[in-house]
């Protein structure tokens, strides 16, 4: 019995001790519970660690579709978003980021693929790799001028993207960051960019088009590869290195102008550009692979300096070369105005403005690169490539009653522009809202649509 006795105090004593051994957490006044996750704060239903006076957040209990993170947790000011903190949180659509937050973790928001639209506030400085992996729905995305890094893949796979400003502290655009960013229309990087990594833009095939920044010295291997949409590019002077199948697949690409003392275009770098019509090459290029233009533009024209290498490849492989010193006459066509004279261009350099044209009746709207007057020439930016003519645009004073394009005659077209106003596919001015009243009732309908179309078929004498 006594022995009995003397082993029940041992096991006592010994539960004492492992007790008294495991650490004790801070416990807050909203009842913070502990589990392999971190604290949990039951307000918020988020996990949390404690690191050096601040808190990150490390997880959620349960997927919500709109979460807002508050700036404090247990007391302690919320300054990051851990790694993988929602990663496959598939349900959650909105989430508010506090101000206090600084860094958002690698894989944080990865494969949220509900969420919709996110603001990164101010405060956030820095954006992990693959932060953003997978948000198949993320449409839209704003960030402050705060960010100075943004980590390899961020926002790879986000396929409804349609356009991002990269804030102007980021100085590199890491691997696949916008890869298969489907529905990317429109990207602007900063000026003190300095590399574009590989596949950084890889499959955005609604990319129109993107100013290469100056600074701009290396282009990683895939970093534009099936753009499909893009259509023209310029690559700085500041360019030393592109990699290997940097603008392959581009189908859409025409014109390329290489501003960069590059030494080496290599494999596939512009393969399959099948509408590729003009390069201009310049003479620090030593070396350009067999497959560099494989399956190009049959009408393709490298333009460089006799004597260089590029005119040697563009013998060797029958591509037709022309020397870029040829002087280029720009001719203006005045469309019923008083003539103007043409001038000589130099290759790949912008041009004077001439004098602006007059016409009794209508007022100058500008000189356009396309017949139809609807893209205009920029004196201060648009270089002369070739031969070019430039087209003078026209707005009536005084209205004609149903030419709502005001071209001087009544079309087809005047009733279609009035049917997309309709339709609210258009906007027009308020002079063309006035031809477009063709019953002149103060108002437009499809009345005037029809008062158009008998009048073109004759079935009225007049408007």
């Amino acid at each position: 019995m006594k022995l009995k006795k003397i082993k029940a105090m041992s096991i006592i004593v010994t539960l004492v001790l492992l007790i008294t051994s495991v650490p004790i957490f801070a416990v807050t006044a909203h009842a913070d519970t502990i589990n392999v996750d971190g604290l949990f704060d039951s307000g918020s239903g988020l996990y949390y660690v404690i690191n050096n006076g601040s808190a990150s957040v490390t997880g959620y209990r349960q997927e919500f579709r709109d979460l807002e993170i508050p700036n404090n947790l247990g007391g302690y000011p919320v300054t990051s978003i851990g790694n993988e903190a929602f990663l496959n949180y598939t349900s959650i659509l909105r989430i508010k980021i506090p101000d206090t937050v600084t860094s958002i973790g690698a894989n944080s928001f990865c494969n949220c693929q509900s969420l919709t639209s996110l603001t990164i506030p101010d405060s956030v400085i820095y954006i992990g790799s693959a932060a953003f992996d997978g948000c198949e729905s993320l449409d839209n995305i704003t960030m402050s001028n705060n960010v100075r890094s943004i980590g390899d893949h961020a926002f790879y796979n986000c396929k409804l993207l349609t356009s991002i400003i990269v804030p102007s502290g980021v100085t590199s655009i890491g691997n696949y960051v916008f890869y298969n960013c489907k529905s990317l229309t429109s990207a602007t990087l900063p000026n003190r960019v300095t590399s574009i990594g590989d596949g950084a833009f890889y499959n955005c095939t609604s990319l129109k088009s993107l100013n290469i920044p100056s600074d701009v010295t290396s282009i990683g291997e895939d970093a534009f590869n099936n753009c499909t949409s893009l259509t023209s590019i310029i690559i700085p002077s500041n360019v030393i290195s592109m990699g290997n199948d940097a603008f392959s697949l581009c189908t859409s690409l025409k014109d390329v102008i290489i501003q960069s003392s590059i030494e080496n275009i290599g494999e596939d770098t512009f393969g399959f550009c099948t509408l590729l019509t003009s390069i201009t090459i310049p003479n620090s290029v030593t070396n350009i692979d067999d497959t560099a233009f494989e399956c190009c533009s049959p009408n393709l024209v490298i333009y460089g300096t006799t004597g260089s290498y590029a005119e040697t490849y563009a013998q060797q492989n029958q591509i037709s070369f022309i020397d870029k010193s040829k002087l280029n006459t720009i001719t203006f066509n005045s469309n019923g105005g008083i003539a103007v004279a043409n001038q000589t261009g130099v290759y790949n350099e912008t041009i004077t403005a001439p004098t602006t044209p007059t016409r009794d009746g209508f007022t100058f709207t500008g000189w356009y690169k396309d017949s139809d007057c609807t893209t205009m020439w920029d004196f201060s930016k648009d270089v002369v490539i070739v031969d070019t003519t430039l087209y003078a645009g026209w707005k009536c004073n005084a209205f004609i009653k149903g030419d709502v394009d005001q071209d001087e005659k009544i079309s087809l077209k005047d009733a279609t522009k009035i049917q997309k106003y309709l339709a609210k596919l258009e906007s027009l001015s308020s002079d063309q809202l006035t031809a477009a009243d063709a019953d002149e009732d103060g108002k437009i309908s499809l009345k005037d649509v029809t008062i158009v179309q008998k009048y073109l078929v004759k079935m009225i004498p007049n408007l």
